[in-house]
Parts: structure tokens; sequence; C-alpha cells
């Protein structure tokens, strides 16, 4: 008889489409095996990868699960193609007689750690990320612009206690967005389980806990994101690249080399979108290294890094020039937790609404002081400065200035400016054309759009899309993503177990995403899914039933 199993022929077709894209497993066996020398392996690292793939959906990414896959949920001819079954020269005839065992599992992932350990983790993050890049080749085209977020990823051993004598305060191992510090903390802890991972902090939610203090990695993500107005339901959040550092890892040493990395593997990248964790980088570090890339920033601000400093009489409000006559009470305006704006009526009128309603007001009421932007960045010839020019509200028409004869001649409904600065000490905004503005004035703030306004929080809006790909990592019904997921230490299994991961989320993200959207494509990484697309076990050839015709008779 046939027994219904757990794989269905479209995801596995869908899981090998992937690991066959990526190239990955040719270039790991070419590792294991240069030129082809020596025995071939009973297990290949394709069937390692598929075994791996699909294991997310047994509830934990664990050997004995890559096990289980192969040898209970695949039909037999699945599991002959894939040689999970095979024979070896010198076994009887018949069918396969031998079957992968955890032993084979256990020696190829060794393996593979002692040949990605000699070459630093670059080869490591280079087949991680391009097995990554291949669930979501099918999948709409990368925008140029990509959201950044780090989550904490919890070590399986626990981390050790410090010595007394070593103990150190909370605060000296604190290296969340709220501190201004480009370095992580020297923890003094002791040895720990884990060697690679480590001690840091992290913002407390419903599922981490209370704790903002954990054992383990930062994983950082990018996600391409849509054009502003584009929703989820018709982009889906797919994470296209990953890395993994130990925990209380510097955000800008990590981040600008896999920027590089995605240029170079031929994705665009026009902007970022980051949290105010990166306001407290210092300008060489983040803001003119994206500069240096022709990259544009989006980013948050921790209140510390907001406020009003004063750039050669200037007033720099938020990392935006405003008019040195702007009223103190537009400096400072408290920014509400939530800034999407409610849908429905009844929303509204909850204290969240009432809030965001008096901080747009607010920064409304600000406009008509900043600034406006005349010309991008652009380097002077002669010293090699990064400038910018800008030009007073004044000129732009949004206000009538004493100083600016030709601006009283605007309507009456254009508002005036009652405090001018001293004519005799007036800065240069007040009598030239345009100004220039270099590095030097808050550049490590400067974005595309005024902080606060409409159009920046449309454009920042879209950091949601890498937070839901850290949602579906999480939730226990999709990636089920938490301590005890996987029941390995070290940086290198880890990062393989979290490509995987990554990699088995985005495909049925995806085979979703087409199936709800109406997608056609021959492709099998698109396949719909249906309720009946299960695979069954197929009859043995071998094995007669008392229902075969009788074998023909041997001769003597």
């Amino acid at each position: 008889m046939s027994r219904t199993l757990s794989v269905r022929r479209s995801r596995l077709s869908q899981i090998e489409a992937v690991v066959d894209a990526s190239g990955v497993a040719d270039e790991l066996e070419e590792l294991l095996r240069p030129g082809g020398s020596g025995r071939p392996r009973d297990l290949s690292v394709r069937t390692f990868l598929i075994g791996m793939l699909y294991s997310v959906q047994r509830g934990g990414l664990r050997l004995t699960n890559i096990w289980q896959v192969l040898t209970e949920d695949l039909s037999k001819t699945a599991q002959q193609r894939l040689r999970v079954q095979f024979s070896r020269p010198g076994d009887p005839p018949g069918p396969p007689r031998r079957t992968i065992t955890y032993d084979h599992l256990s020696r190829l992932l060794c393996a593979l750690a002692a040949k990605t350990a000699e070459d630093e983790h670059e080869l490591l993050d280079r087949l991680a990320n391009r097995l990554i890049e291949a669930s979501t080749k099918d999948g709409l085209a990368a925008t140029g612009d990509w959201a950044i977020d780090t989550t904490g990823i919890d070590a399986w051993s626990r981390g050790r206690e410090a010595k007394p004598a070593e103990a150190t305060s909370d605060a000296s191992l604190n290296n969340e967005p709220d501190a201004p510090t480009d370095s992580p903390p020297a923890t003094g802890l002791a040895e720990t389980s884990d060697p690679d991972a480590a001690w840091g902090y992290r913002t407390a939610t419903m599922n981490k806990g209370n704790s903002k203090k954990f054992f383990g990695y930062d994983l950082y993500g990018f996600v391409s994101v849509p054009p502003i107005g584009i929703s989820g339901e018709e982009h889906p959040a797919l994470i296209r690249r990953i890395e993994l550092r130990p925990a209380s890892s510097s955000e800008a040493t990590t981040t600008i080399p896999a920027l590089d990395a995605l240029t170079e593997s031929g994705l665009e990248v026009n902007k970022v979108i980051i949290d105010r964790g990166f306001s407290y980088k210092t300008a060489n570090t983040w803001a003119n290294q994206l500069r240096d890339r022709d990259i544009e920033q989006v980013l948050d601000m921790h209140p510390a890094e907001r406020g009003r400093i004063d750039h050669h009489g200037i007033a720099m409000i938020d990392g935006w020039p405003h008019c040195p006559a702007i009223s103190e009470t537009l400096v400072e305006i408290t920014r509400p937790k939530k800034l999407s704006v409610p849908r429905n009526d009844q929303d509204r009128s909850s204290a969240a609404a009432v809030a965001i309603d008096e901080f747009r007001a607010g920064i409304t009421a600000r406009d008509r002081y900043a600034f406006r932007r005349t010309s991008g960045w652009t380097t002077k010839k002669r010293s090699g400065e990064r400038v910018e020019r800008y030009e007073c509200p004044a000129e732009a028409g949004q206000m009538r200035c004493p100083l600016k004869a030709h601006s009283m001649a605007y309507p009456d409904d254009v508002p005036a400016v009652l405090n001018p600065p001293d004519p005799a000490t007036a800065p240069t905004c007040c009598s030239q054309r345009t100004v220039e503005l270099g590095e030097d004035a808050q550049g490590k703030l400067r974005q595309e759009h005024r902080w606060g306004t409409d159009t920046w929080i449309k454009a920042y809006g879209r950091r949601t899309f890498v937070e839901g790909g850290f949602g579906v990592l999480r939730n226990p019904a999709l990636g089920g993503l938490s301590r005890g997921l996987f029941c390995i230490i070290g940086r290198i299994k880890v990062t393989l177990w979290l490509a995987a991961l990554v990699a088995a989320t985005n495909i049925a993200a995806l085979a979703h995403w087409a199936t709800r959207t109406g997608v056609d494509s021959d492709d099998p990484a698109l396949a719909p899914i249906t309720d009946d697309d299960w695979a069954f076990e197929e009859l043995d050839p071998n094995t007669t039933t008392g229902t075969d015709p009788p074998a023909a008779a041997t001769p003597n």
C-alpha cells in the first residue's frame, strides 16, 4: 500500500530549484574534493542542503531533523534519486540496502565548518548569502532601497557568569541604540561555552522577555523595500542578506562591508533605511562612508542627537538648516512612539492619534523656517570638500524678511520674520542668494527629507519591511526562531543554519505571494501549493504481495 508523506512535490521542487540556482552545492563539493579527487561521498552536499531547507518545517534546525526529513518524509523514489538510499560497489544486487545516517550528516557538517574556517568566514558569508539570494531571485526586483535592522539571537549554550573581580556594570555592557558609542564594549565576562558568542543588549519586546541582556549573536538583516506607497501585500518582505556577529558588535563596521558585498553581487544600493542607533555614529564612521558610495540615508534620531546647533549663524535643527530667527518653541518637538496615522475615525480619537497630530502640526509650523536645498552633495575641485547648497526661507518664498528686500513684496498671507538678526552681525545666509554647507554642519544627520515631515515618515515607514522579515523568522508558526531552535554552537554552524532558515522562509513567502497575486510562472520556485499536492511512497518493484502474479520459475 502507499502511504502519504509530509513533503509536497511542489515544495521539494522549489527547494531543489533554489539550491541548484545558488551554486553553493557545487562549490562546497569542490572544496571537499578538490578536482574530484577521492571517493565520492555517500551523501552529496546538494542533498544535505535540501534536507536543511526542508527541516525548518519540522520545528527545529537539528541534524536529527534533517535525518528524519531525508529518510522518513521523502518518497522512496526521491530518496533514491537524492541518494539518501544508496548502494556501494560490492553490495548484493537488488534495492539499495544502505541509508544515510546521523554520522554521515555530522561528518559532512564538520568538514564544511573546517573548510570555511580556513578563509576567516569570508567564504562562509558569501556562500550563505548566495543561498539566501537564490531564494529571492524570482520575487520582485530589488529597487535600490534597503531597510537594515539587527536582532539578537540567543546562543544555544548559556553564557558563563563573570568572576566577581571581573564583573562589570550593566552600563558598561550597554551597546543599545541609546548608547553613544561606535565600539563594542569590553564586557569583562569569563570564558563562555560558545566561543564565538558574546554578551549584549537588545530592545525588550513581548517575545524576547523583559530582560535586555542576552548571550548570543547579532543578526543583521538586509531587505529590499519597494517604492513609497507599495504595501506588503504587493511586495513580500524578503531578507536578501544576513550578517552574523557576536552580540554587542559595531553596526557601522558590519554594515558598510555588507553594503559593498551587495553592490559587488550586482544589486543596486541607492538608499538605506536605518534606526536611531546610527544617529550616534560619527560622520567618518557612517555618513561619510555612505556618501563615498553615493548612498543616501533615511534615519531616525535619538533625542540626545536632536535640537539646535548654530553653524556660522545658521540654526541647524535635527540635521537641517533653518532661519536663525526661528522661534525656540519650534526647536524641540516631541516625537510620538508611533508615527503611522490611524486609518479609521475611531482610532483617530485615541491618545496616540492626538500625539501624532500634534507632532505633525509642530513640524508643519517649523517647515516655513527651513532652508530649501538647491543642490545635493558635490565635491569641490580645489579642496575636495563635499558640500550642499541651500537658500534661506525668504529666498525660497516661504517667509518675508526685511533683510531680503525683495521678499517683502510677497503676498500678505506669507508669514513675516518678526525678529530678524541685526544687519550688522547677520550671518551670510541673510545676505547671500545661497550658502554652502559642508559635512561639518551636522553632516552625520543630513538626509534627503527633513526629519519628521510627512515625506520622511513615509520613506522611513518602509523600515517595517525588515521588521516584518524578522517577525516571520520569529513567528512560531513560520520560522520559529528562538533559543533551542538549533542545538549547535559556533558562528560557522549558526550562520549555515540561519541561512537555511532565512532561505526556507523566503521560499514559502514567495510561493504564497505568487499564489495571492496570481503570478503565472513555469519556474518551480513559484509553483502554487495546493491541498492535494502531496507526495506518495511508490511501491517497491522488488516486493511481491498476495495479489501479484507468481514470479517466473528460475532454471536449475
